[in-house]
């Protein structure tokens, strides 16, 4: 763990649109190595996080997506409707989704 520590490069005003010459870290390799892998680590968990919820709320999406095809306008009052709708009634989930994996039309 890092605890409490501010890990940020020192900012200073650029001339011209020229950066200052670069100024060493306050901090060693170890430690840039430790705040990438916990960055990667939080970055890999919300995208799963994402796509689980991209996955289990398709019908949802896709009835949006066709209504916003017909009318390509959606007011709050028409998404609550089919956001309720889609929890009322779910949808089976596609075969992707029963079998753990992204559906292919999905990109990362």
């Amino acid at each position: 763990a890092l605890g409490l520590a501010t890990f940020d490069a020192r900012r200073t005003p650029m001339f011209l649109a020229v950066p200052a010459l670069a100024q060493p870290r306050d901090y060693s390799e170890r430690t840039a190595e430790t705040i990438d892998a916990e960055v990667r680590r939080i970055l890999d968990e919300s995208r799963e996080r994402v796509t689980k919820t991209l996955i289990a709320q398709r019908a949802a999406l896709d009835r949006l997506a066709h209504v916003l095809l017909e009318q390509e306008v959606v007011d709050r009052a028409m998404l609550d409707r089919l956001m309720a709708e889609a929890v009322a009634s779910p949808a089976e989930p596609n075969a992707a989704a029963a079998a753990g994996r992204e559906p292919e039309n999905v990109s990362p």
